[in-house]
């Protein structure tokens, strides 16, 4: 459960920030908002794959894959992103990997439920409040680690008010799986 909180925390944090991140670096509103809308579809394409996946695979090394890719993503491509190409393969591939990880609820509420099969829906319901706390936490939490303002300082988002939220969702999202 605590993973998935923190799961839920970075995957709130990005796609409230990717928009203006994108407008700090000299993009336009259209753009930051185009961002997203990839963030969005790819997370579409991620629950599909990721779901598809976890139907062959053994769902913790799904959830590992989720992670260590969202994470990955966060730290390579949103870290050094200072150009619409590479904000474009990072809403890609994070939309991917962190949209994709709701697809493994069911396996591993199914996991679970074979001891208890009357408790699959709790389980179910169960993971999705924990996704909740995240996006219901990232709020304050990402308000505090940006600080007063968004504006960027340096060439890339390490150098500028976004640093602390690379680095925290990297961190969560490598911490997520264990």
């Amino acid at each position: 459960m605590l993973g998935n909180i923190l799961q839920g925390l970075g995957f709130f944090i990005t796609g409230l920030y990717l928009p203006s991140y994108a407008v700090s670096i000299g993009l336009s509103h259209t753009k930051g908002s185009l961002m997203l809308s990839l963030f969005n579809a790819t997370s579409t394409l991620g629950q599909m794959g990721l779901g598809f996946l976890s139907d062959r695979i053994d769902v913790t090394h799904v959830i590992l894959i989720s992670c260590v890719g969202s994470a990955l993503s966060v730290f390579l491509f949103w870290g050094f992103s200072v150009s619409l190409p590479l904000l474009v393969i990072f809403s890609l591939v994070y939309g991917f990997f962190a949209g994709g990880f709701t697809s493994t609820y069911t396996k591993s509420a199914e996991s679970i439920a074979t001891r208890h099969p009357t408790s699959l829906g709790f389980l179910l319901g169960f993971m999705a409040m924990g996704r909740g706390i995240g996006s219901v936490a990232c709020g304050p939490l990402s308000a505090a680690l940006i600080g007063d303002g968004a504006q960027m300082s340096g060439k890339f988002a390490w150098d500028g008010p976004y640093a602390n939220l690379v680095i925290f969702i990297s961190i969560l999202l490598f911490g997520a799986p264990r």
